[in-house]
């Protein structure tokens, strides 16, 4: 499974909102990416038909191991740049896997596409960014049976970039654009057939260092209290795609919110018989009173409470 998500960066930074295209042209729900235990490659198509591709035989900028939260998987991520004659591609893929089964993988991150742009001239305001997640436990050849009754509650990481203009500089183009990562919280009642949840609503959401971070001016923002929230969706046969998001900030004045979100349960249970991760992708831009504006884009990843206390 793919979950793919193409978005304009530079609409929030240069003070302008762009609209949307409709979700089922902004979601892919194919196989992305191929692993072994020291071997990745992670694919995707833009927009114009070109295929780009990137590996850990060619393109590994850096490695680094990590905890993950899935029970019995080790952690793994790369960041990729791949200088191409028609851009840069700049990658990051962490990877949850089963040491002893490299088949039980779960690989999520994101891409950043500068289109004609090479090293080190590459403008944040002319990027395209992209959501990646896979695993074969999401494929959509292979679809969960979901239960018809009972709810599930999921608990994970989420993490992306966000970019933040404050209104007192937006003339000057002033702007910060970084990573950021939280907690996410979902709850899936399946005899109503709808899931919703939060990020950043259990804990507060941090900054950490983008694939490809960026500044104008001396831009400081505190991003700890923003919630984002999934609302209620319906997940049809194990995948949803038509969502929408909102953010809310307890102390600041948020005017104006929109947004998307998606995603898809695992074909796989955990003990009670119910999907034991599900996983998607979310943006949300706002503005806010003092004509400041910013979005989040990014992944998550969600485990059952009943899988996250197996042994």
């Amino acid at each position: 499974m793919r979950i793919l998500v193409p978005l304009v960066a530079c609409a929030v930074l240069a003070g302008c909102y762009v609209e949307d295209p409709e979700p089922e042209e902004r979601i892919d729900f194919e196989r992305v990416a191929q692993f072994s235990t020291e071997y990745l490659r992670v694919h995707l198509t833009l927009e114009d038909g070109r295929q780009l591709s990137v590996n850990t035989l060619d393109d590994v900028d850096s490695v680094e191991e990590f905890v993950t939260p899935i029970p019995g998987h080790q952690g793994r991520a790369w960041r990729f740049q791949q200088d191409k004659n028609h851009g840069t591609s700049l990658v990051y893929a962490a990877v949850s896997y089963d040491a002893d089964d490299p088949a039980d993988y779960l690989m999520a991150g994101y891409w950043a596409y500068y289109p004609d742009q090479h090293p080190p001239d590459l403008d944040p305001f002319d990027t395209v960014e992209y959501s990646i997640v896979d695993g074969p436990e999401f494929d959509i050849e292979d679809p969960p049976e979901m239960p018809v009754a009972g709810t599930a509650s999921y608990a994970g990481l989420a993490g992306g970039i966000y970019a933040y203009a404050p209104g007192e500089t937006r003339e000057e183009r002033h702007f910060v654009f970084d990573g950021f990562e939280g907690l996410v919280t979902l709850d899936a009642d399946f005899g109503a057939g709808t899931v919703g949840g939060c990020i950043g609503c259990a804990g507060d959401l941090a900054i950490r260092t983008a694939i490809a971070p960026a500044s104008r001016g001396d831009v400081q923002h505190d991003i700890s209290d923003y919630e984002i929230h999934l609302e209620e969706q319906p997940f049809g046969t194990g995948h949803f795609f038509d969502g929408t998001t909102a953010v809310h900030h307890p102390a600041r004045d948020v005017v104006f919110t929109e947004g998307e979100w998606g995603g898809r349960f695992s074909n796989r249970p955990d003990d009670a018989g119910d999907p034991r991760i599900v996983t998607g992708f979310s943006d949300a831009y706002f503005g806010e009173a003092d004509d400041s504006v910013g979005y989040f884009f990014g992944s998550f990843v969600g485990m059952s409470e009943v899988f996250l206390s197996q042994d």
